[in-house]
């Protein structure tokens, strides 16, 4: 222990060097009769206050001598003071012992017990991931066996659809053939009529104007007219000289369409004209379908609901669906009608493909409503729409929209007839009734039927997107004939040409959207400008060189503050295409031009 040999110690051996020399305390340094080396100036005036004369070279010599002595001392000082403190972090350090590691038995037992247990859960994971493969095998083979069978079970039913098909169509013939002949029928009938009505009125004219012709010659002269008559003529000749209404529908009175409005117009397929309804106002119509809730919550408490139905409650299911099935846009619906949990009736049906999902959640909704309310059901009944589109409920509920108007209208007669609510049902979230109707849904959409009724005409919803897509068209048509026609300064840049939102650019302040404009298109204040119209002293930047559009990052009050620019690049522009190149991601991005601008103080001040 005294010489530090084992264990290791190196303080033994360390204390016999470590001679601390005691520092001068502060309560000496401030005494009166010795004065420390950091007093240099209470000595220099001790010095003056001794000598006899203060401005002979001795005395200057002397106070740059203690000046110098005294700054040495202080740099000695805090030299030594750094050397003791790197002496003692050296003598506090705990001994390595050479770089040795020594084990005990307790810890190598420790440690192979931790490898045992390491290997095992390695084979456990692999045991775990064979598992999941093989079950992962068997899914895959039981998912293609039930595909099979689906595949088979629609085979069948499409031999089935194709028959029942065929037999629809045979009995439409069938029915197609006595409405003609009925109608037949009541044309000859009406025809008739019409030619004894004709004959009768052309006799009691000619007796009027007899009786009126033989007045005038026994008369001598013709009386003025009653104002009966008069006012009988006047509305006569206006109904046949200004057709107000019928002029512009009436067929036989078209004219060519002379605004532009009209001449759009036919562009856009035609679509039935709405009717002015009085508001619709039903219970609910200020709430909120799903009340707030997501879609997890609502199924489960819809499926509580529906399955504390009784009997005397219908439940009318209803889904739409869009797609495109070998290049063809197809639009179908489905609904499905319970009574309480029995199903009771289905129907399915195709619209016209200008149309939209919305339309055909409308118009499940209707025909489904129909066709519960044709049933031999109880008479006391209620009658539930289950529709999974809040937008449909909406319309439902309050004012019928624009798009389908009709489908809602007779939706509205009907509440006002019968027990009708709607409720919102969450599609896609097992829901029985809802599977049942988009299932109808799709297979009509594989197999579509023809249109009928006003299902069959253009809904205003379709017409909005065959508007939007026109004059996309259009507006890519003339921008890809004018871009034709720029220069290529103006093309390089690749400026985007949108005009459904606001450039970026826009937003600039004046000044600095200025000198955007300038360099995407050469107008401004350049070198070229000046030349053409004979200005001098104008032509040049600040710093020298001519101006011109690129010259705004190779200036040197540009360059100066390269680490400030914006989107910086590694090092600055020194060619041409390295500055347009950097220019051009400042025109992309307005906001960080309008920062280069001002950090650079380019072009700004003046």
């Amino acid at each position: 222990m005294a010489t530090g040999i084992w264990p290791p110690d190196p303080t033994p051996i360390l204390k016999r060097f470590n001679r601390n020399t005691p520092e001068v305390s502060s309560s000496d340094e401030s005494s009166a009769s010795v004065l420390s080396g950091s007093d240099w100036r209470k000595i220099k005036a001790l010095v003056n206050q001794t000598a006899a004369d203060r401005t002979s070279k001795e005395v200057k010599k002397l106070h740059r001598s203690l000046h110098h002595i005294s700054t040495q001392n202080e740099l000695l000082r805090h030299e030594i003071k750094g050397l003791k403190e790197a002496l003692n972090l050296q003598t506090n350090q705990d001994g390595y012992h050479g770089g040795a590691v020594f084990w005990s038995p307790r810890k190598l037992r420790q440690a192979r017990e931790r490898r045992v247990v390491e290997e095992r859960e390695k084979d456990e994971l692999q045991l775990q991931k064979a598992r999941r493969l093989e079950l992962k095998e068997q899914a895959r083979l039981y998912k293609l066996q039930v595909a099979q069978e689906k595949r088979v079970e629609r085979e069948r039913l499409k031999e089935v659809r194709e028959k029942e098909k065929a037999e629809k169509m045979a009995e439409r013939a069938r029915e197609k053939a006595a409405r003609d002949s009925q109608k037949a029928i009541q044309q000859a009938q009406n025809s008739k009529r019409k030619a004894s009505q004709s004959s009768t009125q052309k006799q009691k004219r000619q007796k009027r104007v007899v009786a009126a012709t033989g007045a005038k010659e026994s008369l001598g002269a013709a009386p003025a007219a009653p104002n009966r008559w008069r006012w009988r003529r006047l509305s006569s000749a206006l109904r046949t000289t200004l057709p107000l209404v019928i002029r512009g529908r009436a067929a036989g009175n078209r004219r060519i369409p002379r605004s532009k409005v009209q001449r759009v117009a036919q562009l856009l397929p035609a679509t039935p004209r709405n009717v002015l309804a009085s508001p619709h106002f039903s219970y609910g119509s200020r709430q909120d379908p799903t009340q707030g809730q997501g879609k997890d919550i609502a199924a489960q408490n819809f499926t509580i609901w529906w399955e504390s139905l009784g009997q005397e409650t219908i439940t009318v299911f209803s889904d739409g669906s869009e797609q495109q099935i070998n290049g063809t846009r197809v639009v179908t619906y489905g609904y499905a009608i319970y009574q309480g949990q029995a199903a009771v009736a289905t129907g399915q049906g195709s619209l016209n493909a200008l149309s939209h999902v919305f339309d055909a959640e409308a118009i499940g909704a209707c025909r489904g409503l129909k066709h519960a309310l044709q049933l031999s059901l109880p008479s006391q009944r209620e009658i539930v729409l289950c529709i999974d589109s809040t937008s449909v409920i909406w319309g439902i509920r309050g004012a019928a929209p624009a798009s389908s108007q009709w489908a809602f209208l007779q939706i509205h007669g009907a509440m006002e007839a019968y027990s009708v609510k709607t409720r919102w049902a969450p599609g896609h979230m097992k829901i029985v009734g809802n599977e049942l109707a988009d299932q109808l849904a799709d297979n009509e959409a594989k197999d579509p039927h023809q249109p009928y009724g006003m299902a069959a005409s253009p809904t205003r919803s379709g017409i909005r997107t065959v508007g939007r897509r026109l004059l996309e068209h259009t507006r890519d048509t003339w921008w890809k004939d004018k871009s034709s026609r720029l220069s290529a300064w103006y093309t390089q840049w690749q400026l985007p040409y949108d005009t459904r939102r606001t450039p970026a650019a826009l937003w600039l302040p004046r000044r600095i959207l200025a000198k955007v404009l300038m360099i995407r298109s050469t107008h401004g204040d350049f070198e070229w400008y000046h030349r053409k119209f004979n200005h001098e002293d104008t032509s040049k930047c600040l710093c020298g060189r001519p101006k011109t559009p690129e010259h705004l990052v190779f200036c040197k009050r540009a360059t100066t503050h390269f680490k400030k620019w914006p989107l910086r690049p590694i090092v600055p522009p020194r060619t041409r295409q390295e500055g347009l190149a950097y220019l051009a991601q400042l025109i992309d991005q307005p906001q960080e031009f309008e920062t280069f601008v001002k950090v650079t103080n380019s072009f700004y001040d003046e």
